[in-house]
C-alpha cells in the first residue's frame, strides 16, 4: 500500500548471503534459537487485509507466530524481540507506522536484527520501513529501523502512471515470471547479487541483503495481496493468488537461505 517517496540513493555497495552485511562483515548467518516463528506488526497505518492474509499464509504452514499492534510493539524490549525468528511487516502507510512507534522500539528493532539475528520481511511499506539513514535515527525525520542504509526508497510507477493498483509482470532471477500486485509499493535497493526479482523496467522490485546477524528480505510488490483486491480493482492476473511466494520470501528471510538472485 502507499507510502510517500523520495529518491534513493545507497550509501556504498551491500552484499546479500553469506558475503559482506549491510553493515559490517557478515558472521556467518549464525544458526539461532528461536521461540516463537513471526511476529507480525499489525498496528497504526497497517493494511488490516494484507496483515490478515500474511497470518493466514504463516498459518497455513504450520508456522508459529504472534499479532502486535503498535502499543505492544513500542512495550518490548530487544530481548522480547529475539525470541521471534522473523519479522513480518505488511503494507499499510510507513510515515503512520513510523509515527505510532516510539523511538527506542525502531532502535530496538534495529538492535534485534543487526546483533541478536532476528530477521526481517517487509512487504511494500515494509520495504519503506527496512531502508534508511544509519544510526544515530533521527527522531521523526527518518522512517522505520534503517535495516539496510540508504536514503528514503523511491515509489515505481507501472507504464510512468501512478495508478491505484496495477498486476506488474515481474521477473525472477531463476529465469521465472509471474504477475504481483503493485499497490504504490517501492523500487528496492539495488544490491549487486542482491536482487531477487525485477519491475518490468529493470529495477529491483525484491531485494535480499544481510543486516548484521539478521537476514532482510525487502518487495515492493504484493504477493501475499488476497483476491479481494484484485476483485476491488478490476485487476486481471494471468497466473493467480501468488501466496506461495509470499510464504518462500517469508521463509528465506526465517531460514537465512538466500534465493537466486541477479
Amino acid at each position: 500500500m502507499k507510502s510517500f517517496m523520495a529518491g534513493i540513493a545507497l550509501l556504498g555497495s551491500v552484499l546479500p548471503v553469506a558475503l559482506a552485511s549491510a553493515t559490517g562483515t557478515n558472521t556467518g548467518a549464525p544458526t539461532r534459537s528461536y521461540i516463537t516463528g513471526a511476529l507480525i506488526f499489525n498496528g497504526k497505518g497497517t493494511s488490516a487485509s494484507d496483515a490478515n492474509s500474511l497470518v493466514k499464509i504463516i498459518e497455513s504452514k504450520g508456522l508459529s507466530y504472534k499479532v502486535v499492534n503498535s502499543d505492544a510493539l513500542n512495550a518490548m524490549s530487544v530481548d522480547d524481540l529475539a525470541k521471534y525468528g522473523v519479522i513480518v511487516w505488511p503494507g499499510g502507510h510507513a510515515n503512520q507506522m513510523t509515527d505510532s512507534l516510539t523511538y527506542e522500539t525502531r532502535r530496538n528493532i534495529r538492535k534485534a536484527v543487526r546483533e541478536s539475528g532476528v530477521n526481517f520481511a517487509g512487504f511494500c511499506a515494509g520495504a519503506w520501513m527496512g531502508v534508511g539513514d544509519d544510526i544515530p535515527l533521527r527522531g521523526d525525520l527518518d522512517i522505520g529501523f534503517a535495516l539496510l542504509p540508504g536514503k528514503l526508497l523511491a515509489e515505481y510507477f507501472p507504464n510512468g502512471k501512478e495508478p491505484t493498483a496495477e498486476m506488474v509482470q515481474t521477473s525472477f532471477a531463476d529465469g521465472s515470471q509471474r504477475d504481483l500486485v503493485w499497490w504504490g509499493g517501492p523500487i528496492t535497493p539495488n544490491i549487486p547479487g542482491g536482487v531477487v526479482a525485477k519491475y518490468p523496467d529493470g529495477s529491483p522490485e525484491i531485494t535480499q541483503a544481510f543486516s548484521g546477524n539478521g537476514f532482510v528480505v525487502l518487495t515492493g510488490t504484493h504477493p501475499e495481496a488476497p483476491q479481494g483486491w484484485r476483485d476491488g480493482e478490476g485487476l486481471s492476473d494471468k497466473d493467480g493468488l501468488d501466496f506461495e511466494l509470499a510464504w518462500k520470501l517469508v521463509n528465506s528471510a526465517l531460514t537465512q537461505l538466500a534465493l537466486p538472485a541477479f
